[in-house]
């Protein structure tokens, strides 16, 4: 391949890596205090959209249940974060670990089930998480759920403020951040080539000698993680937490999200969320059936981009520096043809 070419390939790789990115870390800058409450509510969205995204394109599982181990790490924070030293920090630590362990458990049942019956079994648990959520008032506070009371949360020696401000955004912007970036970096290891390999086609991973349900069950266990570390911040920014999250409705919206971003791709939730949360709300405000066109968005996104935004514009990047290192072949074959002669 040309030294230009590659240029080229290799700016367009950076740039649909790093704008979104950069969008994550310096939006809250120059916003008011309600869009930066909406941009907190991106973030935690995201969380949840990347939770899928690992569930479904690393571990073969058309998860509807993400919501319910969002809701996990929502509600242990809401009990657990206080304003003592290690307050911040017990209080995620529950909810990544508490959440990662029901994953590991409900993970075991589904990585043997085929992709319809675990499938089924995702929105079951999705539904009688929400009636026990309902009726487990005393831990859940019913529909009317669980407020935080505290008002900061210790940081070792510092009290970070909660709500939607500019401090807690950051701690929950951050370690989003570092997830897509790690997400990003890892895709070229050749562990990831080989997770990427089990979900292309799992029997032929498991002929070349490959655990495959381990493998997947690690995956899926780690979306549950992120999903609990989301509902982590989601309490800690919104003060407030209620069995909406257990609803499947929240878990449609992170297919949603991730199918539109693209699945697949490190930055695709990102991109997804920040692509469909501000339509609806700009549309909710003057349109009373938004759902209809979200659907009507998600059938256009289906039809021009068919691998999600990023997935296609991916793809296209990959594309072109192929099609770039074929003419480069060719250009040197007819060299070494001519100089022969």
């Amino acid at each position: 391949m040309s030294t230009e070419a590659r240029s080229v390939a290799s700016l367009s790789m950076f740039v649909l890596a790093v704008t979104p990115m950069l969008a994550l870390i310096v939006a809250p800058l120059a916003l008011n205090d309600y869009w930066l409450f909406f941009a907190s509510q991106m973030v935690t969205a995201t969380y949840l959209a990347l939770s899928f995204n690992i569930a479904y394109s690393y571990a073969k599982v058309l998860s509807f249940a993400q919501g319910t181990f969002y809701a996990f790490g929502a509600y242990a924070t809401a009990h657990l974060a206080s304003s003592d030293p290690w307050g911040l920090g017990v209080a995620v630590v529950v909810s990544v670990v508490g959440a990662a362990l029901l994953g590991l458990l409900v993970g075991i049942a589904l990585v043997r089930m085929d992709n319809h019956n675990a499938t089924i079994a995702t929105v079951i648990i999705a539904t009688v998480g929400l009636l026990i959520g309902n009726a487990a008032r005393d831990v859940t506070g019913g529909e009317d759920g669980l407020r935080l009371t505290a008002s900061a949360l210790g940081v070792g020696p510092v009290a970070l403020p909660t709500g939607p401000n500019t401090a807690s955004y950051y701690v929950a912007a951050l370690p989003l951040a570092g997830i897509l970036l790690f997400m990003w970096l890892a895709q070229k290891s050749r562990w990831w080539t080989v997770l990427r390999a089990i979900a292309d086609n799992e029997i032929r991973a498991q002929q070349l000698g490959f655990n495959v349900q381990l493998r997947r069950l690690l995956a899926f266990t780690v979306s549950t993680a992120v999903a609990g570390l989301g509902g982590a911040f989601y309490t800690i920014m919104m003060r407030h937490v209620t069995t909406s999250v257990l609803d499947i409705a929240l878990s449609v919206n992170a297919i949603l999200w991730a199918v539109v971003g693209g699945l697949g791709t490190a930055f695709g939730p990102l991109v997804g969320v920040f692509f469909v949360y501000p339509f609806t709300e700009v549309v909710s405000s003057v349109f009373l059936y938004v759902e209809i066109l979200v659907g009507a968005l998600l059938l256009v996104v289906a039809l021009v981009f068919a691998g999600g935004i990023m997935g296609t514009l991916q793809s296209s990047a990959e594309e072109q520096r192929l099609t770039a290192r074929v003419r480069s072949d060719v250009r040197t074959g007819a060299k070494s043809a001519a100089a022969s002669n």
